[in-house]
């Protein structure tokens, strides 16, 4: 706000002052005013902002490939179950090994996800290897941060 103060006092010092004075009281003039004081500072910040926005674009395109595994030998099937697929267990199926351990892989962006592993489409678990917080809602769910 100070530097619309600052360019309205610049423009009302020509002898053109009472032509000035008459714009002032007018919204669209000081929306002028305004988007006149703003223009030279984006033109001095243009550069910068060029050259910084290349680098916000691998940032958000840098999935990460996540693979999440639990150990049941007696489940016929799991499945995982979180914010990034809509809490839909069928999405993510998991492969069994000759061991009983059970995993699925899932490309995810950079940020914070809940999830639960769902066994035999009944049992809905939380992940006892990974930490655990409760939603909003009161469930307590598997968390995990990607970088």
């Amino acid at each position: 706000m100070a530097t619309k103060t600052t360019t309205a006092k610049k423009t009302a010092a020509p002898k053109a002052a009472p032509k000035a004075a008459e714009k002032k009281p007018a919204a669209k003039s000081a929306c002028k005013c305004a988007a006149k004081a703003e223009k030279p500072a984006e033109k001095k910040a243009a550069p910068a902002k060029k050259a910084a926005a290349p680098k916000a674009a691998p940032k958000a395109a840098a999935a990460k490939t996540v693979e999440f595994s639990c150990f049941s030998p007696a489940s016929g099937i799991v499945e995982l179950a979180g914010d990034f697929n809509g809490w839909i267990p069928s999405k993510n199926p998991m492969k069994k090994d000759a061991q009983g351990n059970w995993s699925a892989k899932v490309k995810l962006q950079p940020g914070r996800y809940f999830y639960k592993f769902v066994y035999d489409g009944v049992a809905w678990e939380i992940d006892q290897n990974a930490p655990a917080m409760a939603d909003m809602e009161g469930h307590l769910n598997s968390v995990i941060d990607v970088e």
